[in-house]
């Protein structure tokens, strides 16, 4: 049993390590057991460097390649939701992954494959819309379906007796359509690419990761029925919009993202099994949207820094103390333009007139501090075992959208959410154990201040959804009190377990709940 758990735990590395691909693309996401454990044994694999791959060797000696494939199903509903997630939704994925040893080389890969369907889905013009304050949307509710392949590579190999490098690549492209006009279909692709390299030594370990990705997205927009006009809704940050008459067969959009990224990873060893691992990260990202075609029109472009730390006080094989801080400013720009008749092509085009003109700022941090508690027979799946994880997480948001010297809307908010997590696991027979978790994370919420500006005509704003209705349902969402449990059951070569969540808000005495359940089916050979 012990020796299956610690095969099992290797193919975790492939999932551990953060993904450089960009969410935009949909995915189930299945919480792995396999993963926290295995990230007690060596925490550098919570780092983003694929050198810390090389750490799962000594799991692999013996047997020399390993593989996996799994089955997960997921299903939400209710109405405790921000603006984008649909009313219900389900989606399934399947997926495989395999690790192998050649020598002192170490290499892994993996595949999977996304559907999902939801309903009641509006304002969702993008993929992933909370990458940018830019958006086409529509508030027609409707039948959204999306796909997804993903794909995956990590190697890791020694150089010398000191330094270890590695390499990871990542390749994922997603469809979504919606089924209800106005129709919007859009077609992403997601690439990352990140090397590492780490140093090691009795007393202290150094390691730098850099990362690049680069993500395009086309947005396409048409009418089937044109008995009826429908209208398509222009976001600009801070839930600003202008509001127009769909006129034409079809409009279409592209965004193109690129970011650049570097981490710093070092580990200073004590005695007694103590250790203070320290992670800087840092990433900046610029998104451009604009009109597909030959008329140059320029819809925004946003500009992202996020600025990472990561500090991990290993107390003693059993416990470790983790704070966590991060801060992810956000700039979007506009351009004065003018549609232009170009004499050489007969074409009316778009000139851009000066530079890009900043129109919207959001400001996100985040901070938490955990004590963790894993004692080793819980860690190896022998015998009975359990597991604590108790802290405290603090959140604020600030966002304003400027035209000129008139501020148009803003918001600030702030929150503070305790968390508790209780896991138990026994052997249930000669080849199968029980885990068994429970979560709880209330929310501390401070009322949020919102500014918002009458939309006069001198703006040209217009529309009949009030963008305070809207800021609140994010609120809401965000400010919701969340529970959860997990159920595993672990047979030979088989992994069973069903996770269920849900979330809970109340406001002026209106209940609003949704709950989420994911199965998942993990063989290992």
């Amino acid at each position: 049993m012990r020796k299956r758990i610690f095969i099992l735990l290797a193919l975790g590395v492939l999932t551990v390590l953060p993904s450089g691909v960009s969410a935009q693309s949909s995915q189930t996401v299945v919480h792995s057991e396999m993963d926290e454990r295995l990230q007690w044994n060596d925490i550098w694999l919570t780092s983003a460097n694929p050198a810390a791959v090389g750490g799962v060797r000594s799991l692999l000696d013996t047997t020399r390649s390993v593989s996996e494939a799994m089955l997960a199903l997921k299903g939400a509903a209710g109405e405790c939701r921000d603006v984008y997630t649909p009313q219900s939704e389900f989606s399934g994925e399947v997926s495989t992954r395999s690790y192998m040893t050649l020598g002192k080389v170490v290499a892994g890969g993996s595949f999977s494959y996304g559907y999902g369907r939801s309903q009641g889905s509006t304002w969702r013009g993008l993929i992933n819309p909370r990458q940018t304050p830019f958006m086409l949307a529509d508030s027609i509710p409707g039948t959204l379906t999306n796909e997804t392949y993903r794909m995956s590579a990590v190697v890791s190999s020694p150089l010398g007796n000191h330094f270890e490098w590695g390499l990871k690549g990542e390749y994922a492209v997603c469809q979504m359509a919606k089924q209800v006009d106005l129709r919007n279909r859009n077609g992403a692709m997601d690439f990352c690419v990140t090397p590492g390299i780490r140093y090691s030594s009795p007393n202290f370990d150094v390691g730098l990761a850099l990362k690049y990705s680069r993500s395009t997205e086309k947005i396409e927009y048409m009418q089937v029925d044109a008995s009826g006009e429908k209208y398509l809704f222009e976001f600009m940050g801070a839930w600003i919009y202008r509001s127009m008459g769909f006129s034409s067969a079809e409009t279409s959009r592209m965004k193109i993202d690129n970011s650049v990224g570097a981490s710093l990873q070092m580990e200073w060893k004590m005695r007694g099994g103590k250790s203070l691992y320290n992670e800087l990260s840092s990433d900046y990202s610029e998104s451009v949207q604009s009109e597909t075609g030959y008329n140059n029109l320029h819809h925004g472009t946003s500009r992202t820094l996020v600025l990472g730390d990561r500090l991990a006080f290993v107390v003693s094989p059993k416990s470790r103390i983790v704070l966590s801080l991060q801060s992810s400013p956000v700039l979007g720009y506009r351009y004065a333009q003018r549609q232009e008749l170009d004499p050489a092509s007969g074409i009316r085009r778009y000139v851009t007139y000066g530079s890009a003109v900043p129109c919207y700022m959001r400001q996100d941090f985040e901070g938490s501090l955990f004590y963790d508690m894993c004692p080793p027979m819980f860690r190896d799946g022998t015998g009975f075992g359990w597991a604590l994880s108790a802290g405290c997480i603090y959140e604020s948001m600030y966002e304003s959208y400027i035209l000129g010297n008139e501020r148009l809307g803003s918001e600030q908010w702030n929150m503070v959410r305790p968390s508790v997590k209780l896991e138990v696991g026994f052997e249930t027979g000669k080849a199968s154990r029980l885990d068994i978790g429970l979560q709880a994370s209330p929310c501390i919420g401070v009322e949020p201040q919102a500014e918002a500006a009458p939309m006069g005509a001198s703006v040209h704003f217009e529309g009949t959804y009030d963008a305070a209705d809207l800021r609140k349902r994010q609120y809401n969402a965000a400010h919701a009190h969340r529970g959860g449990t997990y159920l595993q059951w672990s047979i030979r070569n088989v992994n069973l377990r069903m996770d269920a969540s849900g979330a809970l808000f109340n406001d002026g005495g209106a209940t609003a709940v949704r709950g989420t359940g994911v199965f998942s089916v993990i063989y290992s050979f």
